[in-house]
């Protein structure tokens, strides 16, 4: 499973598989303790740690000239827009303008607060977290 946030403590998982009828075949359950600290925190899609999102283009430049190695930024995490944990750059940036300039679907949490995350995916990112929030 990707992308389920994690509670620092105790998460509890219950997995139900059901037929093509909407029968109950099989259940199981998953307990996943977790003391990890956040990244960040950041604002997801503040690629550019700028500290604005909304009506620009300068974040959707910063998400594609890291995801074609022109450069760094402090805060991965925060270029990964849709927050699936990868870098896809054209796929990141034009999710990026969709929102900006057609209203379109907003980036993943955390979006539009300046907060830490747990997800596993923006742990792996990584995300310095001086300078990301003003």
């Amino acid at each position: 499973l990707r992308g389920v946030p994690l509670v620092e403590g105790l998460n509890q998982s219950e997995l139900v598989a059901i037929d093509f009828e909407g029968q109950v075949v099989d259940t199981d359950s998953i307990d996943v303790t977790t003391s990890l600290q956040g990244v960040g925190p950041f604002v997801r899609g503040d690629c550019n740690g700028d500290g604005v999102v909304d009506g620009s283009v300068t974040d959707a430049i910063a998400v594609l000239v890291l995801g074609f190695g022109g450069g760094s930024v402090a805060c991965p995490a925060a270029c990964d827009v849709d927050g699936n944990g990868s870098l896809e750059a054209t796929t990141d940036a034009l999710l990026l303008l969709r929102y900006n300039f057609l209203g379109e679907t907003p980036p993943a949490q955390p979006f539009p607060d300046c907060v830490e995350s747990i997800l596993l995916s923006d742990l792996t990112l990584d995300c310095d977290p001086s300078g990301t929030c003003p």
